[in-house]
């Protein structure tokens, strides 16, 4: 796991570094009115709002190194401009990074585009960057 919170997803046109560490995280969360959790919460269940996945995406690039106004010229294309889910997908991926740390490899990995009849929380359990519980009755270390 990358404990820096960042990571780099093949988007838009081409790979991109996000990340959000705590000031870009206090940003996010005065814009979306709610902390990352239930932020991250919303992605997860399809619940989301338009700055959920505006906002997480453009100040994920800035996080990543990006500078503000280049962000924004790509979210302006990519994200405006284009269906919500896939990006929704995205902006999941890159606060679960901040949340818990990009799995191992997460750059050979980008959220898949879903197909028209699939849900955004079929993403999620499929990969969760969450933490991970046993199951009931399994040993525990």
């Amino acid at each position: 796991m990358s404990r820096l919170g960042q990571i780099t997803l093949e988007w838009a046109d081409g790979d991109y570094t996000f990340a959000l560490k705590i000031k870009q995280l206090i940003e996010l969360q005065e814009l979306c009115d709610a902390g990352p959790p239930y932020i991250l919460t919303r992605l997860q269940s399809g619940t989301w709002r338009v700055n959920d996945v505006r906002e997480t995406i453009r100040i994920g690039l800035i996080g990543g190194g990006m500078a503000s106004h280049e962000a924004l010229k790509m979210v302006k294309r990519h994200v405006d401009d284009e269906p919500l889910a896939y990006n929704a997908l995205v902006a999941q991926a890159v606060i679960s990074a901040a949340l818990f740390g990009a799995p191992e490899g997460a750059e050979d990995s980008p959220p898949e585009k879903p197909e028209a009849d699939q849900q955004t929380s079929h993403y999620h359990a499929a990969n969760s960057a969450g933490p991970h519980t046993s199951e009931p009755g399994s040993p525990q270390d």
